[in-house]
């Protein structure tokens, strides 16, 4: 997983996209496994969270947009405020079916406006149209 998150923390626009199949291929293959995707998930965090180039950060959260949890939503959080990290933020948060993503995406309507704004409340529509759960769902998806 390091030698997949140093490809990861160097990718920029224009990189080989080629690079980070290997991350897509670690995501398949962990399907079903949820200590595994945990492990993945927490890798990706530590990333985001570094000073990476802008399209590795949004490469990330395409990724937590499928796997993420309850665990990476302040993080998704605190970059809705971010122009350039917003949207893709707030797309991994909406696919996240707990009701702490509901409670970050609500939260960050205070912080946000115009655009970012926008697209928050369009987030909270589409959620409303999906099941969303309690945070049960995730631990219930880390423990299987």
């Amino acid at each position: 997983m390091d030698d997949l998150m140093a490809k990861l923390k160097a990718y920029d626009w224009g990189g080989d996209r080629g690079s980070l199949m290997g991350i897509d291929a670690s995501i398949v293959a962990a399907h079903g496994n949820a200590e595994k995707l945990a492990e993945i998930e927490q890798a990706l965090l530590e990333v985001l969270q570094s000073d990476v180039p802008i399209p590795a950060k949004e490469y990330i959260c395409r990724q937590l947009a499928l796997i993420g949890t309850d665990r990476c939503v302040p993080v998704l959080a605190a970059m809705l405020p971010d122009a350039e990290l917003s949207d893709r933020a707030r797309l991994a948060l909406e696919a996240i079916p707990t009701t702490v993503a509901d409670e970050a995406l609500r939260a960050a309507l205070d912080k946000v406006e115009g655009d970012q704004r926008a697209g928050i409340v369009n987030s909270l529509d589409e959620r409303k149209k999906r099941p969303v759960t309690s945070t049960e769902h995730n631990d219930a998806k880390e423990t299987k």
